[in-house]
């Protein structure tokens, strides 16, 4: 495995891991807790962070809400199944098509609380946002992929002395 496959899922683990720390830290250190609150603060930058729609660890909410941490997670397992030879690929398709069908599912269970008396549960959150997460890193990984490298030349180039264009 290249390094750049290697420093994407090692970000991807500690982000997943971010998510779980935050309450785990909060039960530790209680309100007064350094780590918790810049990890709950951090997180809060990315999702509303409702309570009542959150997983809980020693009766403290993750750092993301129940479809947030689907998502994350599934992006982590996605990069762990793309870059372990399964040879999940879209490539047939337009990528347009491809993240329609992949965030089309929760948009109806977002938008279906909207319109009608449908109320999301945990159940769905998590599907939908599983669903989404494995899916786009599956359409992004490449991309991600070629990022890092790039962000990873410029730092090589830089430690060398050597000034890029």
């Amino acid at each position: 495995m290249k390094i750049e496959n290697k420093i994407l899922i090692g970000a991807a683990f500690f982000w997943c891991s971010g998510i779980v720390l935050a309450p785990l830290f909060q039960s530790i250190a209680g309100d007064a807790g350094i780590f918790s609150s810049f990890l709950y603060k951090f997180f809060h930058v990315v999702c509303h962070q409702f309570e009542s729609r959150s997983f809980h660890l020693f009766d403290h909410p993750f750092g993301v809400c129940e479809r947030c941490t689907a998502i994350y997670f599934s992006f982590f397992i996605g990069l762990l199944a793309v870059n372990f030879s399964m040879k999940i690929r879209f490539l047939q398709f337009p990528s347009r098509f491809v993240l329609a069908i992949l965030i089309f599912p929760m948009l109806l269970d977002v938008a279906g609380s909207w319109v009608t008396n449908y109320s999301p549960t945990a159940f769905s959150r998590v599907i939908t946002g599983s669903w989404f997460g494995f899916g786009i890193s599956i359409v992004l990984s490449d991309s991600l992929v070629e990022t890092v490298s790039y962000i990873h030349s410029l730092l090589s180039l830089k430690s060398y002395g050597i000034k890029s264009r």
